[in-house]
Formats: C-alpha cells, sequence, structure tokens
C-alpha cells in the first residue's frame, strides 16, 4: 500500500515513478513487448496462465499505465476482460447497460437507439430488472459482451472470459466477430482455445513469462506453444511419473501402423496411440481409458478397456498398452487426447494427464465439421 500511494502521488504532481528499478518483491509483469495491429486486423495472444496477457488487455484498455514505453490507440474500443467488470453488484442489468457503455463512451441517445438490440443480444430475459448480483457468470459475460459489441467499437479486446458462455451463446458471439471483421473492426483475442485463435485470427502473439516468443502465422505460433508446453510436461513426466502410489504413466506417444513415432497424419491413415505404464500395486480390475477431444475440448470419443472387456496386464513392474485408431477420418484440424488409469467403474482415476498427446491430421475438405462418416448416396 505504501509503494501505490507514493506512485500515484507521485503521478498527480507528474513526477518520476523510478520505473527502471525493481522493488523488493517485484518482477516485470510485461517486459520489452512491442507490436503492432493494423485496422481490421484480428490479433491473437496466447501463452500459459501468468504470461502476461490480461496485463496487456488491461495496458490496452487504460485500467494499468506502463511504467516504460506508450501505448497508441486509434478508435472507440469495447472491451470484455472480466466478468462482471464495470457493472455496479446493486444496481439492474438496465441500469448497469447505461452505466456501462457510457464508461465505453456512449451517449445516452446511443444507449436507448440500440437497448433493445443489447437486451435481445445477452438474453438474460427478465433478469434486465434484477440486481446484477444474482447474476451467474454466464449471464455477466453475456450482458457485458452484448454491450461491447453494440456500442460498435472500432476496436473489441476480448479476454478468456467468453468460455464462461454455453455453446448457443459462444457461437452467437463467434457469428458476431466475423461481423465486426467484415466490417473491418479491430480485434484483440486473449484465448486458450487453440483452434479458435487459428480460425479467427490472422495475426498471432506467445507471450512467454512476459515476453514476446513469438509473432507471425496463427497456425505455426499456436503449435510450436502448445508443443513447448507438452515438452515441459513430457520432460516431467519422464522424469517422475504421473500418478499415484498404484500406477504410475510413464510416457504417451503417437505413431503410424508400421511403429514409426509421429504426430502428423493424412486423412484415413491408421494412429496407434501408445502408452507405456508402471504398476506399482495389484489392482482388480484395472481400466485404461483413452478421449479425442478438438482444440476446443469437444468430446469427439471415450473409450475405455472396461467396454470393450480388455483384460489390462496384471504383473507389477514397466507395461505398455495401445489403442489402434484404423483409417482415422477426422477432418483437417488439430486433436488432443486425455489418457489415464481407472478402478473398475472408470470413476476414481489411478493416473490420469490432460492433453497427454496432440495430433494434427491433413487432408482435403471434404464435409463441415468434424469427421466424415461412411456414407453412401442413393438417388432415384
Amino acid at each position: 500500500m505504501y509503494y501505490g500511494m507514493m506512485d500515484i502521488g507521485r503521478n498527480m504532481f507528474g513526477l518520476a515513478s523510478h520505473s527502471e528499478r525493481l522493488r523488493k518483491g517485484e518482477f516485470w509483469a510485461l517486459d520489452d513487448v512491442s507490436f503492432d495491429v493494423k485496422k481490421g486486423e484480428t490479433l491473437g495472444i496466447i501463452g500459459a496462465n501468468g504470461s502476461g496477457k490480461t496485463t496487456l488487455l488491461k495496458l490496452l484498455n487504460g485500467i494499468f499505465w506502463p511504467d516504460r514505453g506508450r501505448v497508441t490507440i486509434k478508435g472507440r474500443v469495447g472491451v470484455l476482460i472480466e466478468a462482471g467488470a464495470g457493472f455496479h453488484p446493486l444496481l439492474t442489468g438496465r441500469e448497469n447497460i447505461y452505466l456501462n457503455a457510457a464508461i465505453l463512451g456512449m451517449k445516452k441517445r446511443d444507449v436507448e437507439e440500440k437497448f433493445d438490440s443489447i437486451v435481445e443480444f445477452a438474453d438474460i430475459g427478465d433478469f434486465i430488472d434484477a440486481p446484477v448480483k444474482h447474476y451467474s457468470s454466464g449471464m455477466f459475460v453475456r450482458l457485458g459482451f452484448a454491450i461491447a459489441v453494440q456500442c460498435d467499437p472500432d476496436i473489441l479486446l476480448i479476454d478468456e472470459v467468453l468460455a464462461v458462455g454455453d455453446l448457443s451463446f459462444r457461437m452467437k458471439c463467434t457469428e458476431k466477430i466475423k461481423e465486426l471483421q467484415r466490417n473491418k473492426k479491430t480485434i484483440i483475442y486473449v484465448s486458450h482455445e487453440m483452434e479458435t485463435v487459428k480460425r479467427i485470427c490472422q495475426k498471432c502473439i506467445w507471450l512467454n513469462d512476459g515476453r514476446v516468443e513469438m509473432v507471425g502465422n496463427p497456425n505455426q505460433v499456436v503449435d510450436l506453444c502448445v508443443d513447448n508446453m507438452k515438452n515441459v510436461r513430457f520432460r516431467e513426466v519422464s522424469r517422475m511419473g504421473v500418478g499415484g502410489e498404484k500406477v504410475s504413466i510413464i510416457k504417451a506417444w503417437t505413431e503410424d501402423k508400421n511403429g514409426n513415432e509421429k504426430n502428423q497424419f493424412n486423412f484415413g491413415e491408421t494412429v496407434v496411440v501408445r502408452v507405456r505404464y508402471m504398476l506399482i500395486e495389484q489392482v482388480e480390475d484395472l481400466i485404461f481409458g483413452i478421449a479425442l477431444f478438438t482444440g476446443d475440448n469437444i468430446c469427439i470419443s471415450g473409450l475405455h478397456t472396461g467396454l470393450d472387456r480388455v483384460k489390462l496386464e496384471q504383473k507389477l513392474g514397466m507395461s505398455e498398452v495401445a489403442v489402434e485408431y484404423p483409417n482415422i477420418n477426422l477432418l483437417s484440424g488439430t486433436y488432443y487426447l486425455d489418457i489415464g488409469f481407472f478402478e473398475s467403474m472408470a470413476v476414481t482415476p489411478f493416473a490420469y494427464v490432460s492433453k497427454a498427446c496432440k495430433i494434427s491430421v491433413k487432408g482435403p475438405s471434404l464435409a463441415e465439421g468434424l469427421l466424415v462418416i461412411d456414407h453412401r448416396w442413393q438417388v432415384k
């Protein structure tokens, strides 16, 4: 608090804050971060938790002041950084629309013209006249996003909060973002949903410990970022294993039908997922489970050995289990595999790794969706 009051006082009198020197316990949340975004461009910002993504958005929105350097923005800014940010908990949704819109620079006349559109987009029904302290996190996000996009921003800042919304609302938001892109609006989008970043962004920044690790094409930046995070995890796994007192996962990898280790496959190829594990203590009816997900955490397939009545090796020590996906019919994209060992009811995990493996599938654009279901046409 002492340092905070000192900085406020210095800023009031236009004095330097000695920002080049770190005080005890301080660190640079962002260090030497520099970039530019053109009008009409959509920029994705990715990185692990604590890498500085939200801090960067707060700097762009003027919530924080940079200790050194400057932020230059031209145009009206719409922002959605935190669920409920800018809302007064004791005011109703209706009252908070006027309050939040005023913060974003809208005049009362403009708010009245767009009020119905905001309420319709937020889809919170009769709760519009209830105090927002009674709102769920999803309702906060819906109302905040509706205000942000309906204020006709030149620049829209979006943090990970969209992940709170349900599927239908997220689809509505995606369509709205596409509409803003068609209207040449500038969007800065922070997310852990890597496939969404690939799909909607023209450029991507990877932040790592407060510094820019890479800037460039979203497909390349996202893949390198994910590989980096997975390599860190696998270095830890290979050194000490993942699991408890009974089962430990040592390594997981993917290979083709000839046993060649790889994670990039063509449409129609065979994918083999192989897991090396250690049985430390005898477990009756041990089950291995595996689930295939999209980058947006949509489960495509979930299997376990109990369903298919497959018995795992019961000897103590090192063993392997593998599952083969013949003629994989997924459309082009990046997919992730969760793996785990469970007791007989496949509920309590002895060992579990989220996103243990990643595969990339490349193929022709044969259809919409996630995969091509085997089908035959009949024409009469």
